[in-house]
């Protein structure tokens, strides 16, 4: 356990250019209004306020992360 990281999560420049590259994705996301379609589902479907709420809260986690 001394050597985990005192930040929390993996601050290597692999994962901060993969967390960039899901904010972008989530803002857009956000943007369009509509989430992919899911297995059985065969159109992109608009977003639920759950939804909105909870990629802005991962989008404000994840910019703190970069």
């Amino acid at each position: 356990m001394a050597n985990k990281s005192k930040k929390g999560f993996n601050g290597t420049p692999k994962a901060r250019d993969r967390r960039s590259r899901v904010v972008t994705r989530l803002e857009a996301q956000l943007k369009s209004g509509v989430r992919s379609p899911l297995r059985d589902e065969k159109f992109e479907v608009p977003l639920k306020e759950s939804d909105i709420a909870r990629i802005e809260k991962e989008l404000s986690i994840l910019k703190t992360r970069i």
